[in-house]
């Protein structure tokens, strides 16, 4: 039970992430505040940051009548949702039958412990947590350029 808990609270945040991502926003972390910065001059400027909201919206206005209604704002929401679920049981659900059993879950712990722990001597420390961090942070993206390319292929 507790384990259905965790996952579907862990849906309800990548739908609340999802949401967040299609708002207009300003960068606050470092590396996305200077690749928001294309004149490399140290400043955010209304020219830097039209065009990818003005990309965001046009991603949420799937009928084109420049307006995002309550049914689109959904559909998107629902789709973040089930490409989530999807890579949630595609990492946990280890013999693929559907469900994810304490086993899986933990087993995918010891996994992601044992990636963290370079040094292998039963301990992560906080260096060894960010840069596994910062592994699975560009392993997410290349999974996430892939399946984009995927999707533009016809």
């Amino acid at each position: 039970m507790r384990l259905i808990i965790t996952v579907a609270a862990a849906s309800l945040v990548l739908a609340a992430t999802a949401l967040h991502a299609a708002e207009p926003s300003l960068p606050t972390g470092e590396k996305s505040f200077f690749a928001a910065d294309k004149d490399k001059d140290g400043t955010l400027t209304l020219a830097e940051l039209t065009p990818p909201a003005e990309r965001r919206f046009l991603k949420m206005d799937t009928n084109g009548d420049n307006a995002v209604s309550r049914m689109e704002i959904e559909t998107r929401l629902r789709a973040a949702m089930e490409r989530q679920l999807e890579r949630m049981l595609t990492r946990m659900d280890a013999d693929k039958d559907g469900t994810i059993t304490q086993g899986e879950f933990d087993g995918l712990l010891t996994t992601k412990f044992g990636k963290a722990d370079v040094d292998a001597n039963g301990a992560v420390t906080f260096e060894e947590a960010q840069a596994y961090k910062l592994a699975m942070r560009q392993e997410m993206r290349e999974l996430y350029r892939r399946a984009s390319q995927q999707q533009a292929t016809p």
